[in-house]
């Protein structure tokens, strides 16, 4: 081969292609950002649109299901689903995976407008979103102390997020938490009524009063005066002393003389706590790109300076950070390279008895891995679990080319050649066989490559990594390795007459040759064996279950509760205070953050998760490091589900650990009821609720529609109102500024915008009977009582009205404990269910979705990958043996392969997830590459002149050495990612059992089963 014989004669060459190599590899290494998990954009926009005062009902039927028909026609929308809640309309729009989401973002942006005019004059704007995992937060921490949570946010605002925005990598600093201020005038009904003055006409005044307007300009001689009118209060004395009304006898009517004007904060409806304490909390998003790492240690860095700043004022509880989970998982990759390749060398040599060839071989490893850095960096990728798990698990297939090159020099140079001549002759000899197999390795990672969604995402980095790593190690076995061994092997005659390696095969070989004696004798009773272990290994399937991803332990978790519907706003903190003793109290917590209560901001709004009203919560634990706790992540979420107070009607949730990280995962259980009537798909949700809350291994099972939310309507009497001169909208305004209150303005004080609030005094407004005895004036002079002119009605009404599709849908979701087999728990819950389904009235049907929708997605692409793999193989080995038979024969080794997997999976107690469908698909690529150097050898020799028999006995004898030490190195090369125990291991361990299962079994079958089969479908020349 040209290549070879270019390296040998041109070493120094050579030598400075390899230095180039690993000198841009460290620049791309340093640039190369450092992430738990690949970038991934998911193309989800959320659509918020805010109406005050609005039911569900009417939330859906003037917003939602209007914009829905709007935006459903937008290219590439893959799913539509929405919430309508009181105040607020939430509309999910799902895109394809691919999808460029500004322009998906403005083409529903232009379609709102197209409708805007439909919606009601009340409605704010609708606000559209796009989800960035980037806009995750990278630290979050709850600061406790200080006066009181008010001077505590300014704080935060001030000096804290300032100083964290200039450090580098960091996007944004969000606060919130602690008391909003706000200038408050607390008016005195009974002396309004006494003045004749009523609330709305405070509200007016109070509102004119306040303004700076510009007047145009005026130019007196030289100069051009810009006029403005100047009213806006300065102070809060200015504000009492506001003229309201004059009295028939002259007298004037200030706001002091009917309210108590002063400075306060906005009423609660949320709190948030740390450890107990009130709180403000802040959390840091990076820049897009930006390594996690370091941008973690930088702000981490920052804090410590900040904290002795504040030391003994303010203490600051780090809440959840997302370096350290990345710092352990890359960590641990990164070790599971370094000692998956010591031990794949340490094997080389025990096998080869010499430190020369194991000198030239184990260069293969940093080379390969240090010009893979290059790709990663050109191909837009981050060192991840998945492109650093690429790296372990292909750090034993690095050495296999460069082993059998290395082992047929030693052939020709026992042969009595020179070492230049056995350097060229030796390395051209296998160079065709050993770039097929590479080939064949990397062939089955271009459908991987190009596979959809989620997965795709996953698992490209992956398959770009292993693949171009090969591909180095393939160039290093035809350059470098010919060209060291051409520098360092012995001649034969300076050499001992049996070599050490030699030494140790001789036995191996004589057993083997007997074996294959044998089965060439037998080869019929040889293929029913391994048909039977095949049918067998595959009858563990069932044992083995499936899951979507595997779980993994990290030092943080997050539950959502629901009081039951009306619960108020102090009952359901003095309920979340229980759940933060049962937290503190248990072993392994390290924080607890509680937020009870709705945020309030639109970004708060877009997620379904946080907290959307009073009867809600949302408790972040933090724990410690899995080495420095003695229990695990779900033995701790057993211990809390059995503290946890018991109150009818509640609903407590640990969030999946996928999608607190971002991983874009559902719930592994979710049961979505579609139809018409919200009554009947209640009755059918409670059915099935009660019936899966009893199935073994289902927890925290959540209806999205429980029991209505009780209102109290007040019903306005037109024809009274009419003969007092009101109007409903008069009556409305009214009772909203005497009960909500009614923002009269804004109070502009050191560069601080804070609201002016009028409402009537507590005592006044905390019952029924205060409502309905609110005096309200009419534009005739007169003060009516309201219970005058309206009524209470009391009633129901549901908490949201949830959609997909344009259709009506309650959705019932569940986490499994107990146990990591997803499908088979989903199975259980389809059976249970059935017969509730099957009584459901036309119209009315159940869809299956969550992370069990999303693992059958992902085993569908994956499988269709797998499939055209094994068409890519097949097509390469055609290409090289120029045979469209023998090819077949080498693909028997794949069904060897998975006696092996289904044992190990099984043994081991591990699932069939997305890793571990990746690891098979990976073994798919490299379990046919001993075959090919067997089948190679068997046509050469038969090509000198062996007959087929005796071709395929020599050739046994000849590749037997290569074939156990190439799968030797592979499996000790990725069996430190097989046992390893550390945060990450879960998602990389399953991928290496799966190829060190396949292997082995491949690798000992295949010296048995592929010389019977060449022996039946080849026929003798």
């Amino acid at each position: 081969m040209k290549l070879v014989e270019f390296s040998v004669n041109r070493r120094v060459t050579v030598l400075m292609i390899t230095l180039l190599i690993v000198i841009l590899g460290g620049i791309a290494l340093s640039k190369l950002g450092l992430e738990l998990l690949p970038d991934m954009d998911y193309p989800i926009i959320s659509i918020v649109t805010m109406y005050e005062g609005a039911s569900p009902e009417d939330i859906e039927e003037t917003i939602t299901k209007t914009i829905e028909t709007a935006v459903a026609t937008v290219k590439n929308v893959k799913t539509l689903s929405s919430e309508s809640m009181e105040n607020a309309s939430l509309i999910m729009v799902e895109f394809d995976w691919g999808t460029n989401l500004d322009f998906a973002a403005q083409d529903l942006r232009d379609m709102i407008d197209q409708v805007a005019d439909y919606l009601p004059e009340e409605v704010s704007r609708p606000l559209v979103m796009k989800f960035n995992l980037s806009q995750m937060p990278v630290l979050m921490y709850g600061a406790t102390g200080g006066e009181n949570t008010y001077k505590l946010r300014k704080i935060l605002e001030d000096e804290v997020a300032t100083k964290l925005k200039h450090q580098k990598g960091v996007a944004s600093v969000m606060v919130y938490g602690g008391d909003d201020a706000e200038k408050q005038i607390i008016v005195d009904k009974e002396k309004l009524a006494q003045y004749g003055i009523s609330v709305a006409e405070v509200v007016q005044v109070v509102s004119a009063g306040n303004l700076n307007m510009s007047a145009g300009y005026i130019q007196e001689r030289n100069n051009e005066y810009f006029l403005r009118t100047m009213a806006q209060y300065g102070s809060l004395d200015e504000i009492s002393n506001l003229p309201l009304k004059r009295t028939s006898s002259g007298e004037t009517i200030y706001l002091k003389n009917v309210a108590r004007v002063e400075a306060g904060f906005r009423e609660a409806r949320y709190f948030v706590r740390t450890d107990k304490k009130p709180t403000a909390l802040f959390w840091i998003s990076k820049e897009s790109g930006a390594n996690t790492l370091k941008v973690s240690q930088r702000i981490k860095d920052e804090m410590e300076i900040i904290k002795e700043d504040f030391e003994g004022e303010i203490i600051f509880a780090e809440v959840m950070d997302m370096g350290r989970p990345i710092a352990k998982t890359t960590s641990g990759a990164v070790n599971n390279l370094l000692v998956g390749g010591v031990l794949a060398i340490l094997i080389m040599y025990l096998f080869l008895r010499n430190w020369r060839p194991t000198f030239a071989i184990s260069l293969a490893i940093p080379i390969s891995v240090i010009a893979t850095f290059v790709a990663i960096y050109m191909g837009g990728f981050s060192l991840n679990i998945m492109t650093l798990g690429g790296l372990a698990l292909g750090v034993g297939m690095l050495v296999d080319n460069s082993i059998v090159v290395i082992e047929n020099i030693y052939r020709h140079l026992e042969m009595g050649k020179a070492k230049i001549k056995a350097a060229i002759g030796g390395a051209s000899e296998v160079a065709m066989a050993i770039t097929a197999s590479t080939l064949t390795t990397i062939a089955v990672f271009f459908p991987m490559i190009f596979a959809e969604g989620m997965t795709g995402i996953l698992v490209r980095g992956l398959a770009l990594t292993v693949a171009f790593s090969l591909s180095a190690s393939l160039f290093v076995s035809l350059t470098l390795v010919p060209a060291l061994a051409s520098i360092v092997f012995r001649r034969v005659e300076n050499r001992p007459q049996t070599d050490k390696s030699q030494e140790m095969f001789i036995g191996i070989k004589d057993r083997y040759q007997k074996v294959l004696v044998w089965v060439l004798a037998h080869k019929t009773r040889t293929i029913v064996m391994v048909v039977i272990l095949l049918v067998l290994s595959l009858a563990l399937l069932p044992l083995i279950g499936t899951e979507f991803m595997p779980e993994q332990d990290i030092p943080f978790m997050l539950m959502n509760i629901k009081m039951p519907i009306g619960t108020p706003l102090e009952e359901t903190d003095a309920a979340i205070a229980q759940i933060e003793d049962a937290f503190l109290s248990t072993a392994g917590v390290r924080h607890v953050m509680a937020l009870v209560g709705p945020m309030t901001d639109a970004q708060a709004m877009s997620d379904p998760t946080n907290p959307q009203s009073v009867a809600e919560a949302q408790v972040y634990v933090r724990l410690y490091e899995q080495k420095d706790r003695e229990v695990t992540y779900e033995e701790i979420q057993d211990i809390i589900r059995k503290k946890l107070p018991q109150i009818d009607g509640s609903e407590y949730v640990f969030l999946s650990r996928a999608e607190m990280m971002g991983g874009g995962q559902s719930n592994p259980i979710e049961i979505n009821i579609f139809g018409k009537d919200l009554g009947r798909l209640q009755v059918i949700a409670s059915d099935i609720e009660g019936t899966i809350s009893r199935i073994e291994h289902v927890a925290d099972v959540v209806n999205s529609m429980k029991e209505g939310r009780p209102e109290a309507h007040i019903i306005i009497d037109k024809e009274k109102a009419f003969q007092y001169g009101l109007t409903s909208y008069q009556i409305a305004l009214e009772i909203k500024t005497s009960s909500l209150g009614t923002q009269a303005g804004i109070f502009r004080e050191e560069g601080e915008e804070i609201d002016i609030l009028v409402r009537v005094e507590e005592p006044a407004r905390n019952s029924f009977e205060d409502i309905l005895h609110l005096p309200v004036l009419s534009p005739l002079g007169v003060s009516v009582p309201l219970n005058q002119i309206a009524h209470i009605e009391y009633s129901e009404g549901p908490i949201k009205i949830s959609r997909e599709k344009q259709s009506r849908k309650v959705k019932i979701t569940a986490n499994i404990t107990g146990t990591s087999d997803l499908g088979a728990v989903v199975k259980e819950v389809q059976n249970r269910i059935q017969p509730i389904t099957d009584d459901m009235p036309p119209g009315y049907y159940v869809i299956f979705g969550g992370a069990y929708q999303d693992m059958k997605e992902a085993f569908g692409t994956l499988a269709l990958a797998l499939l055209l793999s094994i068409v890519l193989v097949y097509i390469v080995m055609a290409s090289q043996f120029e045979s469209l038979r023998q090819p077949f024969v080498v693909m028997f080794t794949m069904p060897l392969a998975v006696i092996g997997v289904m044992l190990m999976l099984f043994i081991t107690g591990t699932t069939l997830s997305v890793a571990s469908f990746v690891g098979g698909i990976i073994l798919a690529g490299i379990v046919v590459n001993n075959g090919i150097v067997l089948i190679d050898h068997i046509n050469k020799l038969k090509d000198s002149g062996f007959t087929k028999y005796k071709a395929i006995l020599q050739a046994g004898s000849d590749r037997i050495r290569p074939v156990l030490i190439t799968a030797s190195t592979t499996v000790l090369g990725m069996l430190p990612m097989a046992i390893s125990s550390g945060e990450g291991s879960e998602l990389k361990a399953p991928m290496a059992l799966t190829v060190i299962g396949g292997l082995i079994s491949a690798t000992f079958l295949t010296l048995v089963v592929i010389p019977v089969v060449y022996s039946i479908f080849v026929k003798e020349k």
